[in-house]
C-alpha cells in the first residue's frame, strides 16, 4: 500500500494491591509539550489526575508575571518553559523556570516590524518555539527564524524567510511555528518555488524548497495519507479498497484508524469504488473483477 508523508501511547497483601493500583492510577502524568499544539502536534496530551472542579476563586496560581506583550504560547519539556515576547523596538526569546517562572536566559534581536493592528491588538510575536534535542527553533514577527542551544540561550544560526528568501509578507506578520521532519526545520515561506522551505536543523542551510503558493497565517502540520483508496460504509465498518489491490476492514475514530482485516485481492490501479449488496462486495481493478462474500 502507498503511503506517504503530507504538508496530523498479584501482590501478598491484597489491600496494599488495591491501594497501589489506586495510586497509579491517580498520579498525574508530566508529558513535555515542545511544540506548538503538543506533543502530537493535535492539542492533545496524555495528562492525568486533573479536578473536574475548583473552588469560586478558581484554580491555585502557582507563579505569575509581567513579560513584553505578544501572543506566542509557551512549550515545557523537564522543569524549562520556553516563549517570545515583544517590546518596542525589540523581539524576546525567553526561558524561564517552569515551576517558578524566573528567567533563566533571554535573547534580544531589534524588531521594526509593525502590524497594521499592533495599536488595537498588539505587534506580536505570534509562533510558538520548538524544542528538538538540544535546540530551541523560533519564528519572529518579521519571519526570522532562529535556532538556540536550549540550554545557555546562546544563538546557533538565523535564516530571514522575507529579506533572504523573499518571502511573501503578511500585514499583520509571521505567525508559523516551526515543524520538526527528521533532521530539518519546515516553514511556510511563500513565493516561486518557496511555498515550503526545509532548513537543516544543524546548520540551517536550506534542505529543499518546493510549490508556488503565498504565505499563510496557519501552522503547517503532518499526515498520514492512504486520503488513494476508495470505500464504503456499512454495518458501522469502513470497507476499504486501496489502489494497490488491498482490502481492508477499518474502524475510523477519535483516537485514530484501526484496521481489523486485509487481503491482498486485487493488484495495482484499483481505483474503482467496491459495491456492496448485502454480505457480497464487488471489486475491481484495471483489469479484473472479484466478487467476496464477507459474511
Amino acid at each position: 500500500m502507498d503511503r506517504r508523508t503530507f504538508l496530523h501511547m498479584g501482590l501478598a497483601f491484597p489491600a496494599f494491591g488495591q491501594a497501589a493500583k489506586s495510586l497509579t492510577q491517580t498520579a498525574p502524568r508530566s508529558v513535555p509539550w515542545t511544540q506548538w499544539g503538543g506533543p502530537n502536534r493535535n492539542f492533545q496530551t496524555e495528562a492525568s489526575g486533573l479536578r473536574d472542579s475548583w473552588p469560586a476563586s478558581g484554580p491555585r496560581v502557582m507563579w505569575k508575571r509581567t513579560i513584553g506583550e505578544g501572543y506566542s504560547s509557551t512549550i515545557v519539556e523537564d522543569n524549562s518553559l520556553y516563549t517570545m515576547y515583544g517590546k518596542r523596538g525589540e523581539e524576546v526569546v525567553l526561558a524561564a523556570n517552569a515551576q517558578t517562572g524566573t528567567t533563566v536566559w533571554e535573547h534580544t534581536t531589534p524588531m521594526t516590524f509593525e502590524s497594521d493592528a499592533g495599536r488595537e491588538m498588539g505587534n506580536g510575536p505570534y509562533a510558538t518555539p520548538l524544542v528538538v534535542g538540544d535546540r530551541l527553533f523560533t519564528a519572529g514577527v518579521a519571519g526570522r527564524l532562529q535556532c538556540f542551544d536550549k540550554k545557555t540561550g546562546k544563538l546557533l544560526w538565523t535564516q530571514q524567510l522575507w529579506s533572504d528568501h523573499g518571502g511573501s509578507r503578511l500585514m499583520y506578520g509571521y505567525s508559523s511555528s516551526p515543524l520538526a521532519f527528521r533532521e530539518t526545520i519546515i516553514m511556510p515561506v511563500g513565493g516561486t518555488g518557496k511555498a515550503l522551505m526545509a532548513f537543516n536543523q544543524a546548520d540551517g542551510k536550506v534542505a529543499w524548497s518546493r510549490q508556488d503558493l503565498g504565505n499563510v497565517y496557519s501552522s503547517p502540520l503532518l499526515i498520514n495519507v492512504i486520503e488513494k483508496a476508495t470505500f464504503v460504509w456499512a454495518d458501522q465498518k469502513l470497507i476499504t479498497l486501496d489502489q494497490d489491490g488491498n482490502l481492508m476492514i477499518a474502524h475510523p475514530s477519535t483516537q485514530g484508524f484501526k484496521i481489523s482485516a486485509k487481503a491482498p485481492l486485487l493488484t495495482h490501479l484499483s481505483w474503482t469504488p467496491p459495491v456492496l449488496v448485502g454480505t457480497r462486495l464487488y471489486i475491481r481493478d484495471r483489469r479484473n473483477m472479484m466478487a467476496v462474500d464477507l459474511s
